[in-house]
């Protein structure tokens, strides 16, 4: 048996607020019992990790309420999306 290679902790939560990793979801496997779950706003977890280079579907963290902190091992990309109600107007703001 081949062994995996060993993972690398690239990002830490120090204080997670209200989060969780979330990808796309499982669309049509309800039939399995599976509904459909993902991040709650499916346009800006694929506009995140297109910004930054993953493949769309690739799991992110989803941030639902602050206070949110995060320490990263190494470099690497991140992106905020999704709406902010501090927006012109009460506009989203990307």
């Amino acid at each position: 048996m081949r062994k995996s290679p060993k993972a690398t902790r690239v990002i830490t939560v120090t204080k997670p607020g209200i989060s969780s990793v979330q990808d796309l979801g499982r669309l049509g496997q309800l039939g399995r019992g599976l509904s459909w779950n993902g991040a709650a706003d499916g346009f800006a977890a694929r506009v995140a990790n297109a910004f930054v280079g993953n493949e769309v579907g690739a799991h992110l963290i989803e941030i639902v309420a602050v206070p949110f902190e995060r320490v990263t091992g190494r470099e690497c990309e991140a992106c905020g999306t999704g709406t902010h109600t501090g927006g012109a107007g009460g506009a989203g703001v990307w």
